[in-house]
């Protein structure tokens, strides 16, 4: 396990199998100072918090080509891995992130979105990521089909609204999709799964009696309800605002999925995105999830 990050996480490497790897020798590459400089503000989140959100993808390339690594599962920060990666058909893409196809309901953008808070990711995808941040802020999509001139016009005339053009607008805009949205992405990508949907797997039965049928699923975020079928499809707890996350039989942490009948979903990850950070503390996954991360 790499940590990438600043000084203040060094420590960690202290844990047995974790390295810490120092990203400022990354950010100092001429091509990620170029791209920095070319940045293009149009998202309400902050300026130097977007930027970054679009550089740690230029850094990742740059860490995996000085290991001579081909791909690597990416997490942020405020996620809590909830399963062993071996219980997930990974094999089935070469590439993985997790779709939030009801984005745009919310109005922040026309398009939808996706996210690497948890993410399968290589070179040739970092690649292709870096080649669209070019087209995008210094060639203003001038080679590209009409629509994404128009997301960026669009963006333009609703600046100082929430939403815009984040990071989580290229990962959408890569992939090849072949459903209601294959007309709104560029296809650049086209071996990508959606961790965010549910896939079945089997879970072995420590009697020694078999395998149970199960869901996988890598939650979008605990502080909303959204799944892949719907804006508002698990359980949810409105008193604590966080999804309802239940602790089953030999340590299992599942979602009710309220769109198919209650059915239960195991939960990969866990993703304390925006306000739900709070929430992220050794007392809460303690008591909430029953794991312990006191190290």
């Amino acid at each position: 396990m790499y940590v990438l990050g600043d000084q203040s996480l060094s420590r960690l490497s202290t844990i047995d199998g974790v390295e810490f790897v120092d990203i400022e020798q990354f950010r100092h590459d001429a091509d990620v100072r170029s791209a920095r400089d070319h940045y293009v503000h149009r998202s309400s989140n902050g300026k130097a918090f977007e930027s970054f959100c679009f550089e740690r993808v230029f850094i990742l390339r740059r860490f995996l080509e000085s290991r001579r690594l081909e791909r690597a599962f990416h997490l942020d920060s405020d996620c809590v891995l909830l399963q062993p990666l071996s219980r997930f058909p990974l094999h089935e893409h070469r590439v993985w992130l997790v779709n939030n196809d009801h984005y745009h309901l919310h109005g922040f953008s026309p398009l939808p979105s996706a996210s690497i808070h948890a993410a399968l990711l290589d070179v040739s995808w970092c690649t292709k990521f870096e080649e669209l941040y070019r087209q995008l802020f210094v060639q203003r999509a001038r080679d590209l089909p009409a629509f994404v001139g128009e997301l960026l016009d669009w963006a333009d005339a609703h600046a100082g609204q929430p939403g815009g053009i984040s990071d989580m607008t290229l990962y959408f805009l890569l992939q090849s999709r072949t459903d209601a949205w294959r007309d709104k992405t560029l296809g650049w990508v086209d071996d990508c799964g959606d961790l965010g949907a549910h896939w079945p797997a089997t879970l072995a039965d420590d009697s020694g009696g078999g395998n149970t049928p199960i869901l996988l699923t890598f939650m979008n975020n605990i502080g909303t309800a959204e799944g892949p079928d719907a804006l508002t499809q698990y359980a949810f707890d409105r008193a604590s605002y966080t999804m309802c996350i239940e602790r089953r039989e030999g340590g299992r942490l599942v979602a009710h999925d309220t769109v198919h009948g209650g059915r239960l979903v195991d939960v990969c990850c866990a993703h304390f995105s925006g306000s739900a950070k709070l929430k992220l503390t050794n007392e809460w996954l303690r008591r909430c999830f029953g794991v312990d991360v006191d190290r």
